[in-house]
């Protein structure tokens, strides 16, 4: 109970006599693309890069303690596009001052991985993505009141047949590499 109260408190004076200004954007999320167009009916994969301002951490994505906010990144349904396998890097497992057990924390930069899967339809017009990145900010003794961050991606379309120029080889064949030895050891067909 006393460990409840003492969470909750310091949140409680954060949200009622601290400028906005002074936790507002700790944490923002840059998406990256693997091409520069992309062809209707294909799936391509994408990464979302989250960075956490010094001096603070977000809680893992997983299940964690009642009263804690978990890392999301949601995306709205859209019959043009939507994306599939959402995968967060491993949270690190950490004991902080207002909870009894270790919790899962993110913390820096972290990359989450995912793929795209645009419709067949042959239209050209752009398409976006919408989507919301929902977390709770903490430090080693407190933690503020859960943010979220609207995520909007636009996708350049080409017709089939037409070439694409890969973004980012090295990060998207480092990812599908960590994907295939994860597989191998997991006993799959990576």
């Amino acid at each position: 109970m006393k460990k409840t109260i003492s969470f909750w408190l310091p949140v409680l004076f954060f949200a009622l006599f601290m400028p906005c200004g002074l936790w507002a954007q700790t944490a923002g999320i840059e998406a990256i693309q693997s091409s520069d167009t992309y062809h209707p009916g294909r799936t391509y994969p994408i990464a979302f890069k989250i960075h956490i301002k010094d001096g603070w951490y977000i809680h893992g994505n997983g299940h964690i303690s009642e009263g804690l906010i978990p890392t999301s990144l949601v995306f709205d349904n859209a019959p043009e596009l939507k994306v599939t396998h959402i995968r967060f890097p491993a949270a690190v497992k950490k004991k902080v001052d207002y909870l009894d057990e270790p919790v899962d924390l993110f913390s820096g930069d972290i990359l989450v991985e995912a793929s795209i899967v645009f419709s067949g339809d042959d239209s050209l017009v752009p398409r976006v993505l919408n989507g919301t990145l929902s977390y709770q900010a903490c430090s080693g003794t407190l933690c503020i009141a859960p943010e979220k961050i609207p995520v909007k991606v636009t996708f350049a379309m080409t017709p089939e047949g037409t070439a694409t120029r890969d973004l980012h080889p090295e990060l998207f064949a480092s990812l599908l590499a960590g994907k295939r030895n994860e597989s191998k050891k997991q006993g799959g067909f990576g």
